[in-house]
C-alpha cells in the first residue's frame, strides 16, 4: 500500500540536496533547510527591512489572506491508496514513524498541539525552545515529530520511550507545511505556492 497527501519536508535534519518535479516535467535540485537544532542558535532576524520583505512576498501569493493567527488548524491527513499517483501535479512525501503536530507560534511561546488539537507541548521540551527561536512573530506549522535512529531512520518505539523517559533532546520536528505566518493565512493557497 501506497500513502499519498498534500506536503513534502521543508526543516530537515540534514542538509542533502533532493531532486523534484517543477511540474513542467523538468527536474530541479532542491536543498533542504538546516535542523531547527542549528535554526534555534541563529539570533532571530526580524528587522524591518526582512519584515518588510517578507510581508510584500506573502501579499504576492495567490489565495493568501490577511488574518489573525487561528488557535487550531485541523491538519489535513493522508489518504491511502493501492498505487503511487500519476503525472507531474503530485507532491510526494516521506512517510514518517512519529506523531503530526502542529506548532502554533505566537511572539516567541510555542505550543505543540496534536492533530486532535490536545496541548503536548510539555511533552516536546527541546522542540519547543528551538520553536520560539525561528525568526517568526507568529506561525502555524504543520509536521511531524519524530525520534531518529543513528542511520536517520524514524523509530517509533525509540520515540515513545523518549517521551516516557521525558528525553526530548533526541527528537526532531520535520515539518511539512507552513499554514500561517506573520499575518498572513495560507490555507486557501496551493501547497506549492506554501512551499
Amino acid at each position: 500500500m501506497w500513502t499519498h497527501s498534500v506536503a513534502n519536508v521543508a526543516l530537515a535534519k540534514h542538509r542533502q540536496p533532493q531532486k523534484v518535479s517543477n511540474g513542467y516535467g523538468r527536474t530541479r535540485s532542491v536543498k533542504l533547510s538546516p535542523s531547527i537544532k542549528s535554526i534555534s542558535r541563529q539570533p532571530a532576524k526580524t528587522g524591518p527591512k526582512k519584515s518588510d520583505t517578507i510581508q510584500r512576498h506573502l501579499a504576492t501569493i495567490s489565495q493568501a489572506r490577511k488574518s489573525k493567527l487561528p488557535a487550531f488548524v485541523r491538519p489535513q491527513l493522508a489518504t491511502l491508496v493501492d498505487s503511487v499517483p500519476q503525472g507531474d501535479e503530485w507532491l510526494h512525501e516521506i512517510k514518517f514513524d512519529g506523531y503530526r503536530a502542529i506548532c502554533r507560534i505566537d511572539e516567541g511561546r510555542a505550543v505543540f498541539l496534536t492533530r486532535e488539537g490536545q496541548d503536548w507541548t510539555s511533552r516536546f521540551g527541546s522542540l519547543v525552545e528551538a520553536a520560539q527561536n525561528l525568526p517568526v512573530r507568529r506561525a502555524l506549522l504543520d509536521g511531524e515529530v519524530v525520534a531518529l535512529e543513528e542511520d536517520g531512520k524514524t523509530n517509533f518505539q525509540l520515540l515513545q520511550n523518549s517521551l516516557k523517559r521525558n528525553d526530548t533532546a533526541t527528537l526532531v520536528y520535520f515539518v511539512f507545511d507552513l499554514l500561517y505566518l506573520d499575518g498572513w493565512d495560507l490555507t486557501r493557497s496551493t501547497l506549492r505556492d506554501r512551499k
